[in-house]
């Protein structure tokens, strides 16, 4: 997969250490879980006013942007297009389509064998009908999953942290390990492996273009998809 995409033709090493990944990693981390243990509280909140949940969303997923400036960007004084934010080669542009395919596919027969399993209730009380809220709220979470979401997480999953992880551990460890945080930070162990599988096409993506675009382009598509069979 990752062949033909080695750390040799990568961009000069950025400046941010894989201990600042670490940290900053572990500070989203830390912040999520909690968010997570603390549902049933916020739960409450949100029923008495179903408005403010594309705004938890929004503020959470930018939480990621506020680490990526603290860890990156200020400390090291480097531009935000060292993060990827560069325009990927128009060759290119075909692939988003087929790393969404491959995607979609590989979760299709995931859940598909679950299902033959008798196992596709596993987490469903994690993932309730209306849980997009309707109408004006459900328009607003849809965009946010479908354009700020997947902005933030893929300037820190793939800009941030899978680049900092390519020199020393190169394309194929450093794609695993940052897929496997990537499935961990969304905390419902039902998808863990499609979203692990979606996270590893997505960092080849990111390897083969060397923009955040693509990748931001596929992952956007995703969500869309699946928000729309919520």
């Amino acid at each position: 997969m990752f062949s033909g995409s080695s750390v040799s033709d990568w961009p000069r090493p950025v400046p941010w250490s894989v201990a600042d990944a670490a940290l900053a990693t572990g500070l989203v981390f830390a912040t999520f879980f909690v968010v997570w243990i603390l549902m049933d509280s916020i739960a409450g909140v949100l029923a008495d006013d179903i408005r403010l949940l594309p705004w938890l969303l929004a503020v959470l997923e930018g939480f990621m942007l506020i680490v990526v400036w603290a860890f990156a960007v200020k400390k090291y004084g480097i531009p935000w297009r060292l993060l990827g934010l560069r325009r990927p080669d128009r060759r290119v542009l075909v692939l988003p389509a087929v790393v969404l395919l491959g995607s979609v596919g590989f979760t299709a027969v995931y859940f598909g064998v679950l299902a033959g399993l008798g196992l596709d209730s596993m987490g469903s009380s994690q993932l309730q009908e209306d849980v997009l809220g309707k109408g004006t709220v459900k328009v607003l979470n849809m965009m946010i999953l479908a354009g700020w979401a997947p902005f933030t997480e893929e300037i820190f999953f793939r800009g941030f942290l899978l680049a900092s992880l390519l020199p020393s551990l190169g394309a194929v460890r450093a794609a695993t390990l940052s897929s496997a945080v990537f499935a961990g930070t969304h905390m419902l162990p039902i998808t863990m492996i499609p979203l692990f599988v979606t996270s590893l096409l997505l960092s080849w993506l990111y390897i083969r273009t060397r923009s955040i675009w693509p990748p931001v382009a596929a992952h956007a598509a995703q969500n869309l998809l699946a928000a729309s069979m919520i």
